[in-house]
């Protein structure tokens, strides 16, 4: 049952992640080309000085970095989107397991550390005074 409620989302995540590192990679590629371009081409250069030929690069890099951030934040709130549900899902199914079978053996499951791993724990038994008889 976890496995179909948290199927839509599985390797979704990572997947977001590796897209956006692959668009960060190609727009840096465009970017340093066109800033390499850009200083080569004497058109765009009417500087008579090779000290005025930082202009039109510097102002491609500029662009790229402000670039990053608008897509950075996109990606970012994407993900925490997709992450947010996942946990959402995976505690309904955790309190929905409880009510049906867990909690009337004295066991109460619970999603881990970032949804990473799901938790059993023993409630404690007021009747039952050592560990041993809690454990049996």
């Amino acid at each position: 049952m976890a496995t179909n409620a948290l199927q839509p989302f599985h390797g979704l995540m990572h997947k977001r992640q590796k897209i956006k590192y692959c668009v960060f990679a190609g727009v840096f590629l465009i970017f340093l080309l066109a800033a390499i371009l850009s200083g080569l081409i004497p058109a765009l250069n009417k500087a008579k000085k090779k000290s005025g030929r930082w202009f039109w690069p510097f102002l491609i890099m500029v662009a790229y970095i402000i670039i990053i951030l608008v897509l950075n934040h996109y990606f970012t709130k994407r993900l925490s989107y997709y992450y947010r549900m996942g946990h959402f899902v995976l505690s309904i199914l955790c309190r929905a397991e409880n009510n049906r079978l867990y909690l009337k053996h004295g066991i109460e499951m619970r999603p881990g550390y970032n949804g990473l791993w799901v938790t059993f724990e023993i409630l404690p038994n007021p009747d039952l005074n050592s560990y041993v008889s809690n454990a049996r």
